[in-house]
């Protein structure tokens, strides 16, 4: 992969982890394709008013979101996403493993989550949203959470 086929598979990701965050009610800080240590992006939100269970099936969806973005607006499979993808993955493992004793109910909360994550990103105007944040971060590197609200808000109005 190219530098800038890279550059836009990470920002493609990100983007994901953005809009997903902002569907589910979460505050988005800012997102980034900056590289600080091993991360090659970061987005960076946080809870508003959610309940526990709430703010665990989010986490797992924002997770899930910057793979299942590559996955669907670049055809990436998630063994051969970016390194923070493989990060990502590790995590949601941890965390669904630590919520079930049953391996089972792990893996069917896991499949659960993947398909709402898929039917997400396979609307074509999340579609368009996820692409719009990922193109502004080619531009600008560093997007702030207001930013990515204004774009979103713009392309749902316009639909």
């Amino acid at each position: 992969m190219n530098n800038d086929t890279q550059e836009y598979s990470i920002a493609i990701h990100e983007a994901g982890h953005a809009v997903m965050a902002a569907l589910l009610g979460k505050i988005i800080n800012y997102v980034t394709i900056v590289p600080k240590g091993d991360a090659q992006g970061e987005c960076n939100s946080e809870f508003s008013n959610q309940d526990l269970n709430t703010k665990v099936d989010i986490t797992c969806l924002v997770l899930l979101a910057g793979i299942t973005a590559q996955r669907i607006l670049l055809g990436i499979e998630p063994d051969k996403c970016c390194r923070n993808g493989q990060v990502d993955s590790l995590a949601m493992g941890a965390l669904v493993s630590n919520m079930f004793t049953d391996e089972k109910e792990a893996m069917r909360y896991s499949e659960y989550m993947i398909k709402l994550a898929l039917n997400t990103f396979n609307n074509p105007i999340v579609q368009q949203q996820v692409k719009a944040v990922a193109n502004a971060l080619i531009e600008h590197k560093t997007l702030t959470g207001s930013q990515v609200i204004s774009m979103l808000e713009e392309i749902k109005v316009g639909q």
